[in-house]
């Protein structure tokens, strides 16, 4: 690696042999820059392995550890594979929280390299695979999401995957690997199924182009079979379970989710990957659909502008169009490779504006600061963190991690109401959380205290059930007194935990005696898919 003064070559891609013709066949990417690559990764590897277990674990994580424990091949919001991830996570790593959120650190800082590779395939050199890698590698919402446990930054690596498979398609003309990419989306679909609305909308891009003649190929259709496959089993669990999954995103996108506009969307979507670098995917998102050497992958433009619609008009949240922004920046960057040439203070500029708003705004998405000082920090910044969802009251903190604080204080409230029963009620006890990170975190933390496992309504603490309890006494935490009166003949405030960083400030937990219905007539009433 000799530095950013490499020379850029001939004009207008250096790396690989382009036809000329612009249809891609017989098209040879030049040799993969690792170093270049892998010395930045390992750099931001680092710093979130010094913070990985900082604050503490949240309330998605919670339940996603929950999940683990009741393996199946699906779940009211989520499809299995995350569940299995962490399954095998604690098997090898254990419990801790670093152990918990390092596959998905791995998987995130992988799309990031693989992002990389994507930009090669498109023409892009040693400083263009840099450039790509580093716009999605110090990205603010690619930080945040991979720093966290979740489906996200699993189902960002598979994205990746099937759009590095999609561009050596359309751009080798090797359609051979359309059965491999089934296969990453098939798992990909097990992991979240937003992948699925990338094969739709590439679908629409394979149609409008050229490239539909891929859509008569018996290879591409045995990838679609494969992929098909390979999700039979999720689906056969959303039947026994009357389409549950379909129930509770319906219910998100009309009871949950912020209603933004088009504009709002956008703008929020475009702060997540920065801002500064809106010239680099822009020129990406033209390089795609209207330059002559974005032609053979001109199916992959309308991903984005398909799905930023899409993704609006059914309510989702803004991040869910980060993976889009991928295969924009690898073109891109070919593209601000081209125009940099060898001009050091060129290639300079453009990593300073990757790099220079992720260290100014780190301490946002990632906890690199204590909550008093961040606080301080937010302040000086002129920024305040606002509701993410509809209900929810502004935190002090960012909501990322806001809801990383005061899970085991709550706990520990309930095990001094459990432990304060007479030894004979024990047994007969059960510990309810209203919403499945308060009932996930007494099954996280509790064995250390001596509690049972907990039951809840939420998602799929629904369908795990009552555990065999009556409800003749019942520990509840995060529940409404009004609620509780009308079905309990006793209830009891016992303490209400301040946790003034937390998303929920004050949670109450009560001890309530003699429900008023059978545990078999009232659980139906308490289900909540949300």
């Amino acid at each position: 690696m000799n530095g950013l003064s490499e020379s850029a070559g001939p004009e207008p891609f250096r790396a690989g042999v382009v036809d000329p013709a612009g249809n891609g066949k017989g098209r040879r990417p030049g040799p993969i820059a690792w170093a270049w690559l892998l010395i930045p990764l390992g750099a931001v590897l680092i710093l979130h392995l010094a913070v990985l277990g900082r604050y503490g674990i949240g309330w998605d994580e919670l339940y996603y550890v929950a999940c683990a424990d009741h393996l199946d091949w699906g779940y009211v919001d989520h499809p299995p594979l995350v569940a299995a991830i962490v399954a095998a996570a604690r098997s090898v790593l254990g419990d801790s929280l670093p152990a918990l959120r390092f596959p998905g650190l791995v998987a995130g800082l992988t799309s990031a390299l693989v992002a990389g590779l994507i930009a090669r395939e498109l023409g892009a050199g040693r400083f263009g695979q840099l450039l790509a890698c580093l716009c999605v590698t110090l990205a603010p919402g690619c930080a945040a999401i991979r720093h966290t446990l979740s489906m996200n930054p699993f189902d960002h690596l598979f994205w990746t995957l099937a759009l590095l498979l999609t561009a050596r398609i359309l751009g080798r003309g090797e359609p051979r690997l359309w059965p491999l990419f089934g296969l990453v989306v098939g798992i990909g679909i097990l992991n979240k199924y937003s992948i699925g609305f990338f094969c739709a909308a590439l679908g629409l891009g394979l149609l409008l182009t050229p490239a539909r003649r891929h859509l008569a190929d018996r290879r591409f259709w045995l990838g679609a079979a494969i992929a098909v496959v390979i999700v039979l089993p999720h689906v056969a669990w959303q039947m026994r379970h009357d389409w549950a999954s379909l129930e509770f995103m319906r219910n998100v996108s009309t009871r949950k989710n912020l209603p933004l506009s088009l504009l709002e969307f956008w703008r929020a979507s475009v702060v997540m990957m920065n801002p500064l670098t809106v010239p680099i995917w822009a020129a990406g998102l033209g390089f795609l659909l209207l330059s002559r050497r974005g032609r053979p992958y001109r199916a992959l433009g309308f991903v984005y502008p398909v799905l930023l619609v899409v993704f609006q008009a059914n309510h989702g949240k803004p991040y869910y169009l980060v993976p889009t922004y991928f295969s924009l920046f690898a073109a891109g960057a070919c593209f601000a490779e081209s125009l940099a040439g060898g001009r050091p203070w060129a290639r300079a500029a453009l990593v300073s504006i990757v790099v220079v708003p992720f260290l100014i705004a780190c301490p946002l998405f990632l906890p690199v600061l204590h909550e008093e000082a961040l606080v301080r920090y937010q302040a000086r910044l002129g920024l305040l963190p606002r509701a993410e969802e509809r209900g929810h009251a502004p935190t002090q903190l960012p909501v990322i991690f806001a809801s990383m604080l005061g899970f085991e204080d709550r706990v520990r409230a309930v095990a001094r109401v459990y432990r304060a029963l007479p030894e004979g009620e024990r047994a007969a006890t059960a510990i309810f959380g209203a919403g499945y990170g308060n009932a996930a975190a007494v099954d996280y933390f509790g064995p250390r205290y001596g509690l049972p496992k907990a039951i809840g309504g939420h998602n799929s603490y629904w369908l795990w059930g009552p555990r065999g309890y009556t409800g003749e006494v019942v520990i509840t935490i995060g529940a409404a007194q009004r609620d509780l009166e009308g079905v309990f003949e006793e209830v009891r405030l016992v303490e209400v935990v301040n946790s003034p960083y937390a998303q929920d400030r004050d949670v109450a937990v009560h001890l309530c005696r003699r429900m008023k219905l059978p545990m078999s007539v009232l659980w139906p009433r308490v289900r909540v898919y949300i």
